[in-house]
C-alpha cells in the first residue's frame, strides 16, 4: 500500500471518528420535551424546559432545583447539574446519553369506581384530571420514566383522595355546589325538590381531592394540574329510593289535584241544580200565573156567552158531560130526556 493510500485511509477513519464523536456529542430538546442526562445511568444534568413568562420560569427552576437537591440529599447521592435553559441545540460527553420526558399536559382518565357517603348512600364517581413531568430526577428514579407507572400512581392517589373526600361527607355534599333555591314550573312541585343545606359543595370537594394528591405526587416527580367529577350518580339501589320517593310526591300531589277537582264539579253541579230549581220554579209560577188567567178569562167569557143565551149554556153543558164521562161507550135515553131533546134539535 503506498503513503498516499495510507494517508487517505487515515484522514478517512479521523474523519469518521470525528463525525461519530460530535454527532454523540450534539443533542436536541424539543419544546414539549424534558429530560436527564446520565453518565453510564448515573444522572448528571436534569434538563427542565419550565412553561410560561421569564419569571415563572425562573421561579420553576429555583423550586426544582431545591427538590433535586433535597432528594439527592436524601438518598445520599451527588446532586446533578440543572440545565434551566430549555428547549435547543445542547452539548454532552460522547458516553453520555439522554432520557427524554414529555413536557406536554397529559390526561389521566379513572375508573369509575363506587363509593359509600357519611349517610350511607352509595354513589358512582367518575373523575378525570391533568398532570405533567415536574421534576425529571425524581420521575426517573421512582417510577422509571414511564408514563404508564404515572398513570398507576395516579390511580392510587387519586382513587384514595376520591374515596377519602367523599366518604366523610353526606351525598348531598357531593351532588351540589350552593344552596341555591330549586327552580320548579309548577309551586305544588317545591315540595318534591326540597333538598338540605350543603356547607361544603362539591366545588371545595373537587378543591380538596386535588390538594390531597398534590401533597403525594411530588415524591413521583409530577404534579397534578387539576382534578374533575365528570359524572357522579346515584347506584341503583339509591336511585330506586329517590324515584319512589319522587313518585309519591307526585302522587299526593295529584290526588290533591283530583280532590280539588271533585269539589270544584260538585260546587259547579250544585250551583247547577240550584239555578235549574230557580228557573223551574219560575217558570212553574209564571205558567200557573198565565193558566189562572187563560182561566179566568175563559170563565168570562163563558158567563158573557151563557148570560146572553142560557139555552146554549145547557147544551154545551150536556155535551161537555158526555165528553168526560161517556167514554166511547153507548148511551141509551128516552126520548123526553132534556138530554135527548137538545141532541134530537127538538128543543125550542
Amino acid at each position: 500500500m503506498s503513503s498516499f493510500t495510507k494517508k487517505v485511509v487515515r484522514n478517512s477513519l479521523i474523519g469518521l471518528t470525528a463525525f461519530i464523536l460530535a454527532n454523540r456529542s450534539v443533542y436536541t430538546l424539543d419544546q414539549t420535551e424534558q429530560g436527564v442526562v446520565t453518565t453510564f445511568s448515573k444522572p448528571t444534568t436534569v434538563l427542565l424546559n419550565p412553561l410560561g413568562s421569564k419569571s415563572e420560569r425562573d421561579s420553576t427552576v429555583k423550586d426544582v432545583s431545591a427538590e433535586i437537591i433535597a432528594y439527592a440529599k436524601k438518598e445520599g447521592i451527588s446532586a446533578p447539574s440543572i440545565d434551566g435553559s430549555g428547549a435547543g441545540l445542547k452539548f454532552k460527553w460522547p458516553w453520555q446519553s439522554v432520557q427524554y420526558f414529555d413536557r406536554r399536559i397529559l390526561e389521566w382518565d379513572g375508573a369509575p369506581e363506587q363509593v359509600p357517603t357519611k349517610d350511607k348512600k352509595y354513589l358512582y364517581v367518575d373523575g378525570t384530571a391533568r398532570w405533567y413531568v415536574r421534576n425529571p430526577l425524581i420521575f426517573l428514579s421512582a417510577l422509571s420514566g414511564l408514563e404508564s407507572r404515572g398513570h398507576g400512581k395516579l390511580d392510587d392517589v387519586v382513587d384514595g383522595a376520591i374515596r377519602e373526600q367523599i366518604s366523610k361527607r353526606d351525598a348531598i355534599e357531593s351532588i351540589r355546589s350552593t344552596n341555591r333555591k330549586m327552580l320548579v314550573s309548577d309551586k305544588e312541585l317545591e315540595e318534591t325538590v326540597k333538598v338540605d343545606s350543603i356547607y361544603d359543595g362539591r366545588g371545595k370537594i373537587v378543591h380538596m381531592i386535588n390538594e390531597q394528591v398534590n401533597v403525594k405526587t411530588p415524591e413521583y416527580g409530577i404534579k397534578e394540574v387539576d382534578f374533575m367529577i365528570k359524572r357522579l350518580v346515584y347506584t341503583d339501589d339509591v336511585k330506586k329510593e329517590v324515584e319512589t320517593r319522587m313518585i309519591s310526591e307526585r302522587k299526593r300531589i295529584s290526588e290533591k289535584y283530583i280532590s280539588e277537582g271533585d269539589g270544584a264539579y260538585a260546587k259547579i253541579m250544585g250551583d247547577k241544580d240550584r239555578k235549574l230549581n230557580e228557573i223551574n220554579s219560575g217558570a212553574y209560577a209564571k205558567a200557573e200565573q198565565i193558566k189562572g188567567d187563560g182561566d179566568a178569562q175563559a170563565t168570562k167569557i163563558y158567563n158573557e156567552s151563557f148570560r146572553i143565551d142560557p139555552d146554549f149554556y145547557s147544551f154545551y153543558k150536556s155535551i161537555d158531560l158526555m165528553k168526560n164521562n161517556m167514554n166511547g161507550t153507548t148511551l141509551i135515553i128516552d126520548k123526553n130526556n132534556q138530554l135527548f131533546k137538545y141532541i134530537n134539535g127538538s128543543q125550542k
